[in-house]
Order: structure tokens, then C-alpha cells, then sequence
């Protein structure tokens, strides 16, 4: 028998306000009170400019640039580009499942009523590797996309500069092929892969993707890119701002174990003794790791944070996690339970 929502009596007000309580329960996002995402993106960008996680497929950067140069082409009014667009889109993601693509597809399973198509999920990446030119955002470039094609640069003056014109995509864009999207798969062809690569060693040249890259490296069995068996080769910018990454991934699971501390209920809290969290990596003079176990109180915890090792700078700067075994309220440590803390200046 299928569930439904009847309703025996309500008001205007309710009515209205149910569908709203029932569209939470499809949310998938998740709260960064800590600020912790912002730091974790800084550190992906610095060493993989232009990608994200959700980004696992190299010829989606030639896709999308494929899609709109067709649109161009065949003069597709500006207030049509946003819904021609999300039209062949849904045609790639069905192109590709024919042709035996099942991993890496973006809308693989809702097709037709996928909310964020490819385009806006490369759209930022395909500008940090200037295969798209074009510096606004999408809604900017549907909006007129022919008005930025092809225009003459200028001086501060307003006049034009001979030679020099400025294009929405990089004009070395290798071609698409034949039919597309009919038939296509994510199979670099070789003049493909020569030109991300070459992007990749232009425009992000200091970054760790462009290291490997240039060493041709793929699947290298490591965790994390610290154990990566290439590491000693690394330049040593990267070696450092790797040992920063690491410290930063090590110390912050503090705020994993203080949140699955306070989830658990009372007495479970009297009972438990939390694990010991290894920090390996964190001994260099910049991060300071300070690390307690007694009975202290809440107010000792927090005292120590305002003596000084932990300067009020923003979070960026300075990191501080303060984890305690018992709540504000409680006096003191249950025994047996020991207390963290945490301070790090990057």
C-alpha cells in the first residue's frame, strides 16, 4: 500500500508551508560552521586549479566548448543559448550512455531533469586553464554572446591596438569530431590530450597538476598526495605547502571526534575514552600542537586558548580547535576521559 499526506484539518497557512517541510528532506547539503570547506578548496585549487572532486573527466573541457561553439555557429538567438544549451547537453549525457559510458557521467540517472548541467560544473575550470577567454560568468556570456566574439583589445585611451584580438575561447581548441555528440566517448584523442596538457603547463605551470601532468603520471596508487612515490621529486614549494595540507588534514579530525562526542548521549559520554588521534606530521616550528590529558575543566580549556597561543586572527591564519570530553555545563572531566587542544598557525 503507498504512503500518502491526507489532511484532516488545517489551514491556509499550513497548507502552504508542507511542501516546503517536505522539499528539507531532499537537501543533500551540509553546514560548515567552522569554515573548514574554504580552507580544504584553497588547498585543492592551489594544487588542482581548474577541478573539484566531481570533475573526473578531462573531455568535458573540450565538451562544453565544442556545445557553444556550435550554438555560435549556427547564430542561435542570445535568449534561446540557456535552453539549446541545456538541450544538447541532455543529448551528450544520452550519447555517451549509448555509447557504453556509465562512470563519470554527469546526469547519468536523471537525464532530462538534471539541475546543474556540465557546463556551469566546468565553467570556472575551463577559465583557469583560459581554454574559455570570455572573464564573466555564464548568464553573462548567454545573454550576448556574440557582442565579446571576436573584438578588437584597446589602450587606455579607447583606441583599438592593431593586431590584437581577444576571442570568448582559446583559438587553439582542437576541433570536434565529426557528428558530435553521435558516437562520442571520453577517450582523449592524442592532438587532445597534447592541448589540455599544454594548458595545464601555461596557465597553472607552479601547481602540482601541472607536475604530474608533465611526468605523464596517472594512476599512482596513493591515498594522499603526500605519500604520492613521487614526492621527493616534487618542487619544494609544493613539498611545503603539502606538509601545511597534511598538518591541516591530520589536526582537523579533532572536529570530527568533538562532534561525534556531543551526538552521543550522556552516559555514553561518562563511559567512553576517545581514541588517541595520531598526528604524524605536525612537527615543523609553524604548527604548534598542543596536547593534554587530564581532568581539566571547560573554563581551563578555553583559558588556555586566550593565553596567547591562539591569537585572534581570522580563520584562515589561524586555525584553533578546542575539544573537550564534557559538556560546558559540567564542572570538570568525567575521569578517565581526556581533553584535546589543538592550536595551529599556518
Amino acid at each position: 500500500m503507498a504512503s500518502s499526506f491526507t489532511w484532516l484539518d488545517y489551514s491556509e497557512q499550513d497548507k502552504r508551508k508542507m511542501p516546503d517541510v517536505i522539499s528539507l528532506f531532499s537537501e543533500k547539503t551540509t553546514r560548515d560552521e567552522l569554515g573548514i570547506g574554504s580552507v580544504r578548496d584553497a588547498f585543492a585549487e592551489l594544487f588542482f586549479p581548474g577541478t573539484s572532486t566531481i570533475q573526473t573527466r578531462a573531455r568535458y573541457f573540450l565538451f562544453i566548448p565544442w556545445i557553444y561553439l556550435d550554438l555560435v555557429s549556427r547564430k542561435t538567438p542570445s535568449n534561446q543559448i540557456a535552453a539549446k544549451l541545456r538541450q544538447r547537453e541532455v543529448e551528450l549525457i544520452n550519447a555517451l550512455a549509448d555509447s557504453g559510458e556509465t562512470k563519470g557521467v554527469i546526469g547519468i540517472q536523471a537525464r532530462a531533469g538534471l539541475k546543474r548541467l556540465p557546463s556551469n560544473v566546468y565553467w570556472s575550470g575551463l577559465r583557469t586553464w583560459h581554454i574559455r577567454l570570455f572573464q564573466g560568468s555564464q548568464e553573462d556570456y548567454h545573454s550576448n554572446p556574440y557582442h565579446f566574439a571576436s573584438r578588437s583589445q584597446r589602450n587606455d585611451d579607447g583606441e583599438p591596438i592593431d593586431g590584437k584580438i581577444t576571442y570568448n575561447w582559446h583559438q587553439g581548441l582542437p576541433p570536434a569530431p565529426p557528428n558530435f555528440p553521435h558516437n562520442v566517448t571520453f577517450r582523449l584523442t592524442s592532438a587532445e590530450a597534447e592541448y589540455l596538457a599544454e594548458r595545464i603547463l601555461t596557465k597553472c605551470s607552479n601547481s602540482l597538476l601541472a607536475f604530474l601532468v608533465d611526468r605523464r603520471q596517472t594512476n599512482i596508487p596513493a591515498a594522499f598526495a603526500w605519500e604520492h612515490p613521487l614526492f621527493d621529486q616534487f618542487p619544494p614549494h609544493i613539498q611545503e605547502q603539502l606538509q601545511h595540507a597534511r598538518n591541516f588534514s591530520e589536526v582537523v579530525q579533532g572536529a570530527a571526534l568533538l562532534y561525534n562526542l556531543m551526538l552521543a548521549s550522556p552516559s555514553f559520554v561518562k563511559r567512553a575514552k576517545l581514541p588517541f588521534l595520531k598526528i604524524t606530521a605536525c612537527s615543523t616550528a609553524t604548527w604548534k600542537v598542543l596536547w593534554l590529558k587530564s581532568m581539566l575543566p571547560v573554563q581551563a580549556v578555553f583559558s588556555i586558548l586566550k593565553s596567547g597561543y591562539c591569537a585572534s586572527q581570522p580563520l584562515i591564519n589561524r586555525f584553533c580547535i578546542a575539544a573537550s570530553a564534557s559538556a560546558a555545563t559540567s564542572p570538570s572531566i568525567a575521569p578517565g576521559i581526556p581533553c584535546w587542544c589543538w592550536m595551529v598557525s599556518l
